[in-house]
């Protein structure tokens, strides 16, 4: 297999433009274009002290992260009991996020709340497996999101299907094949990685941003051996 070097004075990749920003009301459902597959939500972000009577005095913290509860009773005790269920699985981290009561209209997939997340723009190496594993902010981390909800949470919104995919590589293919090796951990990997490509860094353009260190990992035709090249660099790499 070819290899790529990843030392600075070789690489000649020139970073991509910014993408689009993606914004919270990106991800909601459009009363306008609904989708057969995601189909409007039935309830809003906010809601009067009446509605908040309906809600048990157990769940009432954590109104403002659900909002107006359906009018149908049968409906309001299936949310009431969903939101029950988030609450004993994920705790104080729900009030972190808002969610939105998603209807399929199928037998095979039962409505739910589904949680907004939008990915840290920016982020640092660190931040992204600190997003993937622990969440960031108090947020629920993508690893619960994706055990949680698979893809329906990034709602088919592209912006998100990319970051996803750009953490992915990151995550799976860079920093927990490098925590695996032995006597490695991942502290030693996320050390590993900070200490011997540094961002940012005027030279190589592949160290300047995050961004433009994973897309040049991304590239079909040098990605793999860059990855490859990592991976076994870090036998030299000393840990103390």
């Amino acid at each position: 297999m070819a290899t790529v070097s990843m030392n600075p004075r070789t690489s000649a990749f020139q970073p991509p433009a910014s993408p689009q920003a993606v914004t919270p009301n990106a991800l909601l459902p459009s009363p306008d274009s609904p989708s057969p597959r995601l189909p409007p939500s039935s309830t809003s972000i906010s809601g009067g002290s009446s509605q908040l009577d309906r809600w048990p005095s157990d769940l009432q913290g954590f109104h403002s992260s659900f909002g107006v509860l359906s009018e149908c009773e049968r409906e309001r005790d299936l949310q009431l009991d969903a939101i029950q269920a988030l609450v004993r699985k994920y705790a104080e981290k729900v009030r972190h996020h808002q969610f939105t009561w998603t209807k399929y209209g199928s037998a095979n997939r039962p409505d739910e709340w589904l949680p907004i997340y939008l990915f840290r723009q920016g982020a640092s190496l660190v931040e992204i497996w600190e997003e993937w594993s622990e969440g960031l902010d108090g947020c629920l981390s993508v690893r619960q999101l994706e055990e949680g909800w698979a893809a329906r949470w990034r709602r088919d919104v592209s912006g998100q299907k990319t970051e996803m995919s750009r953490r992915r590589l990151v995550v799976q293919k860079v920093i927990e094949p490098l925590a695996a090796k032995t006597n490695w951990n991942i502290q030693l990997a996320l050390r590993y990685l900070t200490t011997q490509y540094p961002i940012p860094s005027n030279t190589p353009p592949y160290l300047r941003t995050t961004r433009n260190f994973v897309d040049y990992l991304q590239k079909k035709t040098i990605g793999p051996a860059a990855i490859e090249s990592i991976l076994s660099g870090a036998a030299s790499f000393c840990s103390h």
